[in-house]
């Protein structure tokens, strides 16, 4: 979670978050091992990036009226892990 969070902050040229060194340097060697694709990598067409965007308006709607319909939420509509091809 701390690599995430130190990812965002770099590409939003936010303030860069106060870890200890130690903590530091657990995200650097983490972030080492486990590069996180830029959006350009993930999706390198323009059709790829678009059906991206097309699948997470779905998803998003889905969960919009499964939460005022009342209904409860199946894990099929919380599942992101199509989105990640």
């Amino acid at each position: 979670m701390a690599a995430t969070q130190y990812e965002l902050m770099q590409r939003f040229d936010l303030r860069m978050p106060r870890y200890s060194p130690q903590m530091m340097a657990a995200v650097q060697g983490h972030m080492a091992e486990h590069p996180i694709a830029s959006h350009r990598e993930l999706y390198p067409t323009q059709g790829a990036l678009t059906a991206h965007f097309e699948r997470l308006h779905v998803r998003t709607k889905q969960y919009i009226d499964a939460v005022q319909q009342g209904w409860s939420i199946d894990d099929a509509v919380l599942d992101f892990t199509d989105d990640e091809q």
